[in-house]
């Protein structure tokens, strides 16, 4: 589902079972406070997936490298969650290089007093994976490498580069949108969402929740939603990606704005 640190970045006490299952239980326990009592088959399933998997890379290690079977999917979406690559496969990862882009005062560790950790980022790319199909996502992803070579480098470039080209900028706004409805559903899109953060991070870092979700949104989906209040952005999103686009996008923007 996301890449996660070699083991021997590892503390001594994170290469113990009980240690790093403990890891595992205070993931499940958090969700459980953020969602409440009760949480939705989807947040369930996919906290539940999420589990599994880790406890088999723990059970995988234990035996010396002994195949297991494939992680369960989750009940959510038909498409499996992103295979794991290496850290330093980061070459293979255009769209997300395109849309980190707008994430980069997130990670700046001159001039932000709490950064986020840049290996979340690789849970926006399984989560991309879940809402696209294999075959869009690997077309879009192919897309995104061709504009990149036409960027420079360095986010602000890239960002430019993008907005000052009509056609660049047309594609991000349609992988934005599309990520935009995919919050139709927003509390159970959320729990997924959190938990593919969370599924990227190093094992043992402090779990991310509601005020990192709400910041890579806001940093994301802020000119989508800013477009659905706009006189006219209604008929835009309508003509550009069908009739109820917008409707669905300024209830995604209300959701996320009363989500406090």
């Amino acid at each position: 589902m996301s890449d996660t640190t070699p083991s021997g970045a590892l503390d001594q006490a994170d290469h113990d079972c009980p240690a790093r299952i403990r890891h595992i239980v205070g993931d499940i326990f958090n969700l459980m406070v953020t969602q409440g009592h009760r949480i939705d088959e989807a947040t369930a399933d996919a906290a539940l997936s999420g589990a599994q998997e880790r406890l088999g890379e723990i059970c995988l290690e234990c035996l010396g490298g002994a195949a297991t079977e494939d992680p369960p999917r989750s009940a959510l979406m038909d498409e499996p969650t992103a295979p794991k690559k290496a850290r330093d496969d980061n070459r293979k990862y255009f769209l997300l290089r395109m849309v980190s882009c707008k994430l980069s005062h997130l990670f700046d560790t001159e001039n932000n007093p709490t950064p986020l950790d840049r290996a979340s980022s690789h849970g926006i790319d399984a989560y991309m994976h879940r809402i696209f199909s294999k075959s869009v996502y690997e077309q879009i992803n192919d897309r995104a490498e061709d504009i990149l070579d036409h960027t420079g480098t360095g986010d602000t470039n890239i960002l430019n580069a993008i907005l000052d080209n009509p056609d660049y900028k047309a594609f991000l706004e349609n992988v934005l949108v599309r990520l935009a409805v995919s919050f139709l559903k927003y509390e159970s899109a959320k729990g997924l969402f959190i938990s593919e953060l969370n599924m990227a991070m190093p094992d043992g870092a402090p779990p991310l929740g509601h005020v990192e979700f709400k910041s890579v949104m806001r940093a994301l989906l802020s000119d989508i939603f800013l477009l659905g209040k706009t006189l006219g952005g209604n008929d835009l999103l309508d003509y550009r990606y069908g009739k109820n686009t917008a409707a669905i996008i300024d209830r995604v923007a209300d959701d996320f704005g009363q989500d406090i």
